[in-house]
């Protein structure tokens, strides 16, 4: 690989790690809530606990899948399915959980 190859690949992330950390600091900046209270670090370790059972569970599919050959995926396929369900799950627990009172 060349550097400019590297490069090339990188700038893409760079550009979007950027562009969803001034978003992030934007939201932040104009909201009334606190940070880190009590009660939203309540939430996220409850999002986080539902979070990992959903990827075992994930995990476990991917298994027995494989084991009875009904699921024929690379290395690469389950692991970008599994960052996107980490992803999606983590964040729809923490709008459950926030909006249920805990």
């Amino acid at each position: 690989m060349d550097i400019i190859d590297i490069i090339g690949q990188l700038v893409p992330f760079i550009i979007g790690y950027s562009i969803g950390f001034f978003l992030h600091r934007k939201a932040h900046q104009h909201s009334d809530e606190p940070e880190h209270d009590e009660r939203t670090k309540k939430i996220a370790g409850n999002a986080s606990q539902s979070t990992i059972i959903v990827l075992m569970l994930a995990i476990a599919v991917f298994l027995w899948g494989e084991l009875f050959g009904v699921l024929k995926l690379q290395v690469m396929q389950v692991l970008i399915f599994m960052f996107f369900l980490m992803l999606a799950s983590l964040i729809g627990f923490r709008q459950f959980y926030s909006k249920k009172e805990v």
